[in-house]
C-alpha cells in the first residue's frame, strides 16, 4: 500500500512538473515575434469553417505550435496539410501527436521559419501570428497565387491592397479575418 501512495506522489509531481515546464515554456517564447500560444478548438473549428476549404486545396498552418490546426484540419480536408514550425520541441510534439489522431489528409510537420518559406504551392494559409508576425510575411503573401486565402484569427493583415477581405466575428474578442488574393 506504502508503495502505491508513493507512485501515485510521483505521478502527480511529475505531472505538475511538467505542467510548469509548458508554462515557463510559453511565457518563454514571447520573447520571440511570434510566441506559442494554442489556438482554443472552438475557434479551429470556426477558422476551419471560415476557409470552406475544397478537396485537394494544399493548407498550410504557419506557426504550427503542437499541430492543434493542422491535426484538426486534417480530420475533415482531403488534400495535403503542412505545419511550419520553427520550434524543434513543438516540432517533435506536433509528430509524437500525429499517428494518434484520425486524419483524412495527407500531414507533413516541417522545422522551417516561417518567414523565409515560399508559400506560393498553397491554396489555404492559416495563422494565429501577432501584428508584427503578419507585417514581416508580407512579401510571402505577396506570392501567393490568385484565389487563395488567408485564414487569421485575431489579427488583420496590415497591407491588404492584393486581398479582399471579410471578416468574422462573434464577440468584442473574436475575429476571423479571410484575406482571398485578388486576381
Amino acid at each position: 500500500m506504502e508503495i502505491f501512495i508513493i507512485a501515485i506522489n510521483l505521478l502527480f509531481f511529475l505531472i505538475t512538473l511538467t505542467f510548469i515546464i509548458y508554462l515557463i515554456y510559453i511565457f518563454w517564447s514571447f520573447r520571440q515575434v511570434v510566441p506559442y500560444v494554442p489556438t482554443p478548438y472552438r475557434i479551429i473549428d470556426r477558422m476551419i469553417e471560415a476557409a470552406s476549404l475544397k478537396p485537394g486545396e494544399k493548407v498550410v498552418d504557419l506557426g504550427s505550435g503542437s499541430g492543434r490546426i493542422v491535426l484538426r484540419v486534417a480530420k475533415k480536408h482531403q488534400g495535403e496539410v503542412w505545419g511550419l514550425e520553427k520550434s524543434k520541441l513543438l516540432l517533435k510534439v506536433s509528430r509524437f501527436r500525429s499517428p494518434y489522431n484520425r486524419k483524412k489528409a495527407k500531414v507533413i510537420f516541417q522545422s522551417a521559419d516561417i518567414f523565409d518559406y515560399d508559400l506560393n504551392q498553397f491554396v489555404v494559409v492559416f495563422c494565429f501570428l501577432t501584428s508584427l508576425g503578419l507585417k514581416n510575411l508580407a512579401k510571402s503573401f505577396s506570392t501567393l497565387k490568385p484565389g487563395a486565402r488567408i485564414i487569421s484569427y485575431m489579427f488583420p493583415l496590415p497591407n491588404q491592397k492584393n486581398f479582399t477581405e471579410q471578416i468574422i466575428s462573434w464577440d468584442k474578442k473574436g475575429k476571423i479575418f479571410i484575406y482571398t488574393k485578388k486576381t
